[in-house]
């Protein structure tokens, strides 16, 4: 089994137990038992050991499993004085002492296999679009990113939602084969990619947790509807009715009828 050797004797000064715990996954409530084994399973997970061979990966996974096990060191830490859980250990919870500040100004950006809109590890590139459409009038839209499963799940279904809606309605059909086609190319890579694991704290991004993941627009009766009703409507404009007949057919038919009665008399 992997993992980092850890000073059990390490005074928690530089991390308080709120961040410690939101590193480590588990929330304020959670024993000590249940905190080493979400250690445990991040360090399988995080460890260089496991991680791609890249500079890049490799730089990503020793930065995370620094952070780990300085979070689980202050675990330890207060666990060894009695202190894990007590009001006085998580009184800085909101970020307003000396020492959460400073951990807290080291804040970055995400790297490429980190989630932009998350911060959720893992996560990998993806590129999605939809279009709306009515006669002549259109409007495309492309999102182009790294993604963890269910934020990339959660976006790709909403923009085929969209265009399941609204992009059978003029010359933006066009670009609707486009879509479909980015749709599920997306849920494929998706599928294979595991759930969210880790999140650094210090991570910037618009959310804190994953987006939620609804139902396939197939699986939706508006959007489905909606593509069922145009499909339709496309296909029987494209069809010619039976009833209709050629107009000089008709006039000439009528003509040779009426010289054949001519003749006749």
């Amino acid at each position: 089994m992997l993992y980092f050797n850890v000073n059990r004797s390490r005074e928690c000064s530089a991390l308080e137990e709120f961040e410690a715990r939101a590193i480590l996954g588990v929330s304020q409530g959670v024993s000590f038992g249940d905190v080493k084994k979400s250690y445990r399973s991040l360090v399988k997970a995080m460890h260089p050991d496991v991680a791609l061979r890249d500079s890049e990966s490799q730089k990503r996974a020793t930065n995370a499993m620094g952070r780990i096990n300085e979070a689980w060191e202050c675990i330890q830490a207060l666990e060894a004085i009695g202190r894990l859980g007590t009001s006085s250990s998580t009184a800085s919870s909101a970020g307003s002492s000396a020492n959460s500040s400073q951990f807290r100004s080291r804040n970055r950006a995400t790297l490429v296999d980190e989630c932009e809109v998350c911060g959720s590890w893992p996560a990998i590139p993806l590129i999605v679009s939809t279009v709306s459409t009515f006669w002549i009038f259109m409007r495309r839209v492309n999102y182009e990113g790294s993604l963890c499963r269910s934020c990339g799940l959660a976006t790709s279904r909403y923009y085929l939602k969209e265009a399941m809606m609204k992009g059978w309605w003029g010359l933006g059909i066009i670009f609707m084969p486009i879509v479909i086609a980015r749709s599920v190319i997306a849920e494929r890579k998706l599928d294979a990619l595991g759930d969210p694991i880790y999140r650094d704290i210090l991570v910037i991004t618009p959310n804190e947790l994953p987006l939620m993941v609804e139902d396939h627009p197939i699986k939706q009766p508006i959007p489905l509807l909606a593509s069922v009703g145009a499909i339709v409507l496309i296909v029987s404009s494209l069809i010619p009715t039976s009833g209709t007949s050629d107009p000089t057919q008709s006039a000439s038919s009528s003509g040779s009828s009426s010289g054949s009665g001519l003749l006749k008399v």
